[in-house]
């Protein structure tokens, strides 16, 4: 662990909450963990891939569903980043904008951060 500890709220994924939806196993929530990070750079792949195909149908789909993934695993910053990109995609009705480009851009680096937290605070090889 660095000695520097982050709020909980501030983390990147807030493991305690994760844990207890795996109901206590440890390795069980730790290979949850690992599966969204491996699976979350294509997922953000496809979403910009859609919206080079300007498919903001299935654009919509996939950020929604990425954000209930991220909420599933407890990274909780990434589903707020993910949650402002729907809205702005969705309920602006004004497909891909600035902003959205911006909230996208955010959700990488919060993938990022998540990643770099996980093996620096969780794996820790």
């Amino acid at each position: 662990m660095s000695e520097k500890q982050e709020p909980e709220q501030l983390k990147p994924v807030s493991y305690p909450e994760l844990l207890g939806r795996c109901m206590g196993e440890d390795q069980f929530a730790r290979t949850v963990l690992r599966g969204f990070i491996e699976s979350s750079p294509p997922q953000l792949k496809s979403i910009r891939e859609d919206i080079a195909r300007m498919d903001w149908d299935n654009l919509v789909r996939k950020i929604h569903r990425f954000k209930g993934t991220a909420a599933t695993v407890a990274a909780n910053p990434l589903r707020k980043t993910l949650e402002t990109l729907e809205y702005t995609v969705r309920e602006k009705a004004s497909g891909w904008n600035e902003e959205s480009v911006r909230t996208l851009d955010e959700a990488e680096r919060e993938l990022n951060r998540l990643m770099e937290y996980v093996q620096r605070e969780i794996v820790g090889d």
